[in-house]
């Protein structure tokens, strides 16, 4: 009697450890998943941030071409903020 109680309860704990492990496997994978779309996002993220360099970069350029170097260097008199014709 004592015996068969033992196999029983035996073979309720390789049940437990069973369900755990299938429980830890799929937790496993949805951390994978988890983190494979993070680290998309973060490339998506990254390659955004890098076109947006790329055209605020293009536009300062523009902006040096169309601006004449020669203004830099002429004397403007200097008009109030409050001057009304």
């Amino acid at each position: 009697l004592l015996r068969k109680r033992n196999q029983e309860e035996l073979e309720k704990s390789k049940m437990l450890e069973k369900v755990e492990l299938e429980d830890l496997v799929a937790f496993k994978e949805k951390l994978e998943a988890l983190r494979a779309d993070r680290k998309r996002r973060h490339e998506e993220m990254k390659a955004s941030a890098t076109l947006l360099m790329l055209s605020e970069e293009t536009e300062n350029k523009k902006m040096k071409i169309e601006a004449d170097p020669r203004e830099k260097y002429e004397l403007r008199p200097r008009i109030p903020r409050n001057y009304v014709e």
